[in-house]
């Protein structure tokens, strides 16, 4: 139960709200390669049902980079039907070092928790990466919060379209074309969030065509 008050004059106002939180089970692994990654993600994707070890449908898999440079597009799967799934990936390693990623992610249906990781785009004048996919740092229709990142060298360095939703704070964006593209309303509660974040030679901070 959480409890929040105030005092206006000699009167004292309260709120509260309940909150619940459920065991789930986590599987973690540390991945040295963007294509460990892919590859661990897809291979859990198709055995989930072992990952759900209390039978609750809700399962979150921990991914740990532990090298400085990563290469490519982090493409995590749309989750599978009848499952809630979280991907949690951490940059940070060794003393406090993050790790960079020459390339971006993108988000299937599922959930994201992205923390410590230097997102380097291929010029803010390039839409697409010499493999064909989006210079973009997130993209994709999931939900993807994240925070403590930087981003540099994107045409778009995060994209929130279709269903993606990408709430995230005290991020960096250095010479990106656009370093927020929006471009979907958001039916449920979710909204951008860019609390101690910083903006510096981009073309454009924020671009809102549809909110």
């Amino acid at each position: 139960l959480l409890t929040a008050s105030c005092k206006v004059g000699d009167k004292e106002y309260k709120a509260y709200s309940l909150a619940t939180r459920t065991v789930i089970p986590e599987e973690t692994v540390d991945c040295a390669t963007v294509e460990a990654i892919n590859e661990y993600l897809s291979k859990a994707f198709e055995n989930i049902s072992i990952y759900d070890t209390v039978g609750n449908k809700v399962v979150q898999f921990t991914i740990r980079l532990t090298e400085d440079e990563y290469t490519g597009v982090i493409d995590v799967p749309k989750e599978p039907k009848g499952y809630q799934t979280t991907v949690v990936l951490q940059g940070w390693h060794g003393e406090s070092q993050k790790a960079k990623l020459t390339g971006g992610i993108h988000v299937g249906n599922d959930d994201m928790a992205i923390s410590g990781i230097d997102f380097a785009g291929a010029g803010n004048a390039q839409k697409t990466r010499t493999d064909g996919t989006p210079n973009c740092a997130i993209y994709g229709d999931g939900s993807a919060n994240f925070r403590n990142c930087s981003f540099a060298d994107y045409y778009h360095a995060v994209e929130w379209t279709k269903g993606m939703r990408v709430p995230g704070g005290k991020c960096t964006y250095r010479n990106n074309y656009i370093a927020w593209y929006v471009d979907a309303p958001q039916p449920s509660s979710g909204h951008p969030y860019f609390a101690g974040c910083t903006f510096e030679d981009n073309i454009c901070a924020i671009f809102a065509r549809d909110f």
